[in-house]
């Protein structure tokens, strides 16, 4: 997306991200050669400053490595570019990852961000509609792996991020996902059960005695089972 290259004091640049969870990018080679940019909030962004690296290339065995720079520019492109590739659904210039660079330092605070919104608020707005899209046909294929198997591990994480950043929590993989995520377990035999339940479906222990007493027992709907 960045378009120009202005005349630089310092060799920085800045990656901007949209993305709703914590990015570490490995850049074998390079050093530095780790590069980690924390979880962003929806509807804010994250700003992570990149200097030039460097790599050694091997000569022959009579010389010592030649140590190479890696411009602040080339290293935050491969950052943000190497990673929106890798991930699934994704479409150059029409569904992508919230994650792009420019050129200069940005700090990740209040005035940084302020200064930021000033100079690049295209490009906030064009990172927020791609990776809407790019949630959306996240949506449309945990939608299809739903159909088609009815399975949760058909349905990852990320689908799931993406259901509750659009607010489309209704779907019904979300709902018996969040039903699993509240089980909670027997006192007898230490299975999962609803946190409702009054009986374990397992081994028919009471886990509820004042409510047994008063909604099963007290209205004669079931015989006395051995709490």
């Amino acid at each position: 997306m960045p378009s120009s290259n202005p005349q630089r004091s310092n060799d920085v640049c800045t990656v901007v991200s949209l993305l709703p969870y914590p990015l570490c990018e490995e850049k074998p080679g390079l050093v530095p050669g780790t590069f980690k940019i924390p979880y962003t909030e929806p509807g804010d962004f994250t700003l992570f400053n990149v200097e030039r690296c460097t790599h050694a290339v091997y000569l022959d065995s009579n010389r010592p490595r030649l140590i190479v720079t890696d411009p602040s520019d080339l290293v935050a492109k491969s950052i943000a570019y190497d990673h929106k590739i890798a991930m699934i659904c994704y479409e150059a210039g029409i569904a992508e990852p919230g994650i792009s660079w420019v050129w200069g330092e940005y700090q990740n605070d209040a005035d940084g961000k302020s200064a930021f919104i000033l100079q690049h608020n295209l490009l906030l707005k064009q990172l927020n509609e791609l990776q809407t899209e790019w949630y959306t046909r996240l949506l449309r294929m945990a939608d299809d792996d739903w159909a088609t198997y009815r399975k949760h591990k058909f349905i990852t994480q990320l689908q799931r991020v993406a259901a509750r950043v659009l607010g489309q929590v209704d779907r019904e993989w979300m709902l018996e996902h969040r039903i699993e995520e509240a089980l909670s377990k027997c006192k007898f035999c230490f299975s999962q059960v609803h946190p409702e339940a009054c009986i374990c479906y397992s081994c028919h222990g009471i886990l509820d005695q004042e409510r047994y007493k008063k909604e099963f027992l007290g209205a004669g709907t079931i015989e006395k089972v051995k709490g």
